[in-house]
Formats: C-alpha cells, sequence, structure tokens
C-alpha cells in the first residue's frame, strides 16, 4: 500500500513541475518516509517465525476481503442493511438510505419494524415482527415500506439472520422496489375480477334455464337423447362457473383483498362436512372416501379457507383416481401444529412435472391424456390460501400409484409452522 502511494507521489512530482521548491523537498520527504516504512515492515516479517508471517498474510487477506465485500455492498443496486438482533440499524449502505430517504445519520436511528407503512398487512407485519423476535429468516414482496416523506412504495423484502454459536448474532435486510410489477399485478388481478364477475351473472342464468330442463318443470317431455345434451350442457356450465369462482378468489388473494378470520372450531365437524359434500363424486365412481380424526381435536384458523384448501385437494383426489379407488385423509396435532394428510391411489403426478405443480394452469401430462376435467388453477390456489394461514403444503407422488399431499397449520395464530 505505501509502495503505491510513494509511486502515486512520484507521478503527482513528475506531472507537476510548478510546484515550490519547498513543495517538492516535502513531498520527497513524505515519499522518502514512506519507503523507509516499507523496508523496515520487510525486515520486521522477515525476522518473523513463519507461524507469524503465516498469520500476518491471513489477517491480510481478511482485511482484503472485507475491503471487496465492502465495496460489493456499497455499490449493490439492492437496499442493504444490518441491524441487531433487535432490529435497530446498525449500517446501512447508499442505495437503502436513497430508498429510504434518510441521510445515513438518520437511518442508524431507525428500527427494521418501522419502515413497514399502515396498508401493509397485519398478517406480514406479524410476521416480520415475530422474526425479528426469533431470529427468524423472513421473506416477502407484500411489504409497504413507507419513506422519509411518508410516500410509500412495495419492496421484496429479503430478512435472515447471522448465526454465531447457534444464535442470533445480527440480521441483514435486502429488499428492492417491485412497485411496477405489483402495480401491473394488480391491473391484471382487477381486469381478471371485473371480467369474471360479468361472466358469472349470464352462466348462474343459463344454469338455472338448464336446471329446469333436467328437472322437467318445462312442461313437456324429453327425449333421452335431448336429456344427455342438456346434462352435457349443464356440466359443462358448472365446470366453467366452477373456474371462475377459482379466478375470482386468486384475484382477491393476487389483490389483497382476502383477510385471514381466525376462530376456534372443531376439525371432526369440517371433516363430516366435507364427507357429506364429496360423498356423491365419489359414490358415482365407487371409490372409498376414509375421512377421519380425534373428534375433540381442534384449530383456531380461518374455517372458510382452510375448507376451501381441503375441498380442492379432496375432489381433486376423487377426479384423478379411478373408479373403485380409495381417498383418505386424516388429522391430528403435534406439538403446536395441526398435521393434514391426504392420501389417494390415483393417477400420480410425473416426476418431470412435479416442480410445476402448484403454479398457475399445471395439468399433468397424463390427466390430459386422458382427457379430464380440470382448470389447472386448483393447486396453485391451494398454495396460495396454505400461505395465508402461514401454513406450509408439500406432496409425494409416483405415477399410478399414487399422490400424499401433507398440510401443516399452527393450531393458533400465536404458533408459526
Amino acid at each position: 500500500m505505501h509502495s503505491q502511494l510513494t509511486d502515486q507521489i512520484r507521478r503527482f512530482l513528475g506531472e507537476h513541475p510548478v510546484l515550490t521548491p519547498e513543495m517538492e523537498k516535502l513531498l520527497e520527504d513524505v515519499s522518502a518516509t514512506y519507503d523507509r516504512y516499507d523496508q523496515a515492515q520487510d525486515r520486521v516479517l522477515a525476522e518473523c517465525s513463519p507461524e507469524c508471517t503465516e498469520n500476518y498474510q491471513t489477517l491480510k487477506r481478511q482485511a482484503d476481503q472485507a475491503v471487496q465485500f465492502q465495496k460489493a455492498v456499497e455499490s449493490s443496486t439492492d437496499g442493504i442493511c444490518i441491524a441487531g438482533v433487535d432490529g435497530d440499524i446498525m449500517y446501512a449502505n447508499p442505495t437503502f438510505e436513497r430508498l429510504m430517504g434518510y441521510s445515513p445519520q438518520e437511518v442508524l436511528t431507525r428500527n427494521i419494524r418501522s419502515f413497514a407503512a399502515p396498508e401493509t398487512k397485519k398478517a406480514v407485519v406479524t410476521e416480520l415482527s415475530d422474526s425479528i423476535a426469533g431470529g427468524r429468516a423472513f421473506h416477502s414482496d407484500d411489504v409497504v415500506c413507507m419513506r422519509k416523506d411518508n410516500t410509500t412504495f412495495w419492496a421484496d423484502f429479503i430478512l435472515y439472520p447471522v448465526l454465531d454459536s447457534g444464535k442470533a448474532a445480527f440480521m441483514v435486510l435486502a429488499m428492492h422496489d417491485v412497485t411496477q410489477r405489483k402495480t401491473m399485478e394488480q391491473s391484471k388481478s382487477e381486469f381478471v375480477s371485473l371480467s369474471s364477475h360479468q361472466l358469472r351473472t349470464p352462466l348462474t342464468a343459463v344454469r338455472w334455464i338448464l336446471d329446469m330442463f333436467v328437472a322437467g318443470k318445462t312442461g313437456g317431455p324429453l327425449l333421452p337423447s335431448q336429456m344427455d345434451l342438456l346434462s352435457d350442457a349443464r356440466n359443462y356450465t358448472m365446470h366453467m362457473m366452477e373456474m371462475i369462482s377459482t379466478m375470482l378468489t386468486i384475484s382477491r388473494i393476487d389483490g389483497q383483498k382476502i383477510e385471514v378470520d381466525a376462530c376456534a372450531f372443531s376439525v371432526a365437524e369440517l371433516f363430516d362436512e366435507l364427507r357429506k359434500e364429496n360423498s356423491m363424486q365419489s359414490q358415482k365412481k365407487e371409490q372409498k372416501l376414509m375421512i377421519g380424526c380425534d373428534g375433540g381435536l381442534s384449530i383456531v384458523t380461518d374455517r372458510k379457507i382452510l375448507k376451501e384448501i381441503l375441498t380442492n385437494l379432496v375432489s381433486n383426489s376423487i377426479k384423478y383416481t379411478p373408479n373403485k379407488g380409495l381417498i383418505h385423509l386424516a388429522a391430528w396435532k403435534e406439538a403446536n401444529k395441526i398435521y393434514f394428510e391426504l392420501r389417494d391411489n390415483g393417477v400420480g403426478i410425473p416426476v418431470y412435472q412435479q416442480q410445476k405443480v402448484f403454479t398457475k394452469f399445471y395439468r399433468g401430462d397424463n390427466v390430459v391424456h386422458d382427457q379430464v376435467e380440470g382448470t389447472g388453477l386448483g393447486l396453485y390456489l391451494v398454495r396460495q390460501l396454505t400461505t395465508l394461514l402461514r401454513g406450509s403444503i408439500h406432496f409425494t407422488s409416483e405415477e399410478n400409484k399414487g399422490t400424499i399431499f401433507s398440510l401443516a397449520l399452527p393450531s393458533s395464530p400465536l404458533f408459526n409452522v
């Protein structure tokens, strides 16, 4: 480092001959001093033991790496800050300061929690606070951040702990502005919502008319061939209405318009409802639908959302399990979690497509080939609703042998999965 400074001084002297003799003498003295320092440092290192020299080189490499890391962080296009385990900020890079509108001195007086604007959903704020308090990782693109001037923006918000001896020593936050993407998604969601509402009204009328014909309430008998056509038309209408209802629910989720309304209820009673509502479809295919759990099992969550999740899973199993197949839904409690498991011996999911299962409009090649009806939105909706309930879902599957879906939810909003 000193030799580089010496070279710079010498180049400076050579490029500025107009300097006074006194200034040139001063700069030459500085250069000579650093030269002597470099020579002394070389002598000290030469006289040190190999172990000492190796330690010095290791420390020097670590210092160089730290400098490079600092340069990378400070030039990052993402806002990055480091905070204590309490959330108080200890360091912020220039991008973070510009993004939030605070000076370097002001940002050090802030806490990570203070950046969440009132528009951020309560569940997201709670999860962020719980993650900070528990030293756990947190990631969400649903955080609305508030700048110093009270303007807001959507942020992809990633918080993760740095551990020391198994405990969080400090927290690192990285975020970037995703307002443009969120705005486009919101516009798309509003378009889908409006279109779905406009389609649902005439379809409801068409379904009512078809129901009248199928029920024989139109004043005259129908030929068997006519009845078959009307029944098919009614089924297609029902299928389209189901798809529209799913699209409306997804657009409400994407538009942040669904709030979780938690209450305590019996899982066994919910299972009884599912059995009754799905028995007709399973009986048509002569399937054995087994649903059961401990009669005293209860959960505190949004009943309507959980029922939507389980209804999608059960109806999927009925749809993709062959005649005389077996479907089994069970639930149990372990620690602070309620586990739901749905097993079937259906067509299964091809291994090469399993990573796509929870994406929009996914349908396995095997079910498309067999012309089984479906929208490709059900499992995407299941995952989105599971996230709303702060749960997790995964599956195992083998083609032509069946699938097992496993859902885990906190037994109460006080706990995390």
